[in-house]
């Protein structure tokens, strides 16, 4: 079982150990981490309230820092880009990851093979039963455009015993969230995933 991050890191497991039985992945292992990472920040500055522009501001600051550490764009060109975004309100809610990093942090030398690293070329070759649960609500990766990912990913492998399903109600953590305005209330695990993957578990984990 792989959460987040770890979604990642499951079917590259499965690939290397024959042994292993089943995979299942929660809220993760389809996208690259790039792509992940700027939709972190850009659900997070649609929620505060900012324009679309303004958020379209942002992605292209993000982006032009990716560039820079994949080695497409200069590090002259993302400096002038940082100091203008800083004057903006919307700079100080950007995660510290690599935006904000100085120029002598190795991050810039280090190359991109890590964070656009592709899941689905792993997924095209796994081929053991597997369950992807996902939250639609999730703030951290993007649910839907995961699971159209990895069911692709999965038909192209041939795998005839996977299964994908998205709980409308759950955030990255599974977890549902009443009503803001309700009182005395707290969030609570999306009802029903746990139960709902112990059955899948049960009935398709190859023997």
């Amino acid at each position: 079982m792989g959460l987040s991050q770890g979604a990642w890191l499951a079917p590259m497991a499965a690939a290397r150990d024959t042994t292993i039985a089943f995979l299942m992945v929660v809220s993760g292992g389809a996208v690259t981490p790039a792509e992940q990472e700027i939709y972190d920040d850009e659900i997070k500055l649609i929620d505060r309230g900012f324009s679309p522009a303004q958020v379209g501001e942002a992605i292209a600051l993000l982006r032009l820092a990716d560039d820079v550490i994949r080695g497409r764009a200069q590090w002259e060109q993302f400096e002038s880009a940082r100091t203008r975004a800083q004057a903006q309100n919307w700079y100080p809610l950007l995660d510290r990851y690599p935006v904000k990093m100085p120029k002598e942090d190795g991050i810039w030398q280090s190359g991109s093979a890590e964070m656009d690293f592709d899941p689905r070329h792993v997924w095209e070759r796994t081929t053991i039963p597997t369950l992807a649960i996902f939250g639609l609500l999730d703030k951290s990766t993007p649910s839907k455009e995961s699971a159209r990912r990895l069911e692709s990913a999965l038909r192209v492998a041939g795998n005839k015993t996977f299964l994908i399903r998205t709980f409308p109600c759950a955030d990255h953590a599974l977890w549902c969230w009443p009503d803001q305005n309700a009182e005395w209330d707290w969030g609570r695990p999306a009802p029903g995933w746990v139960d709902f993957s112990l059955n899948w578990i049960e009935k398709n984990a190859r023997k």
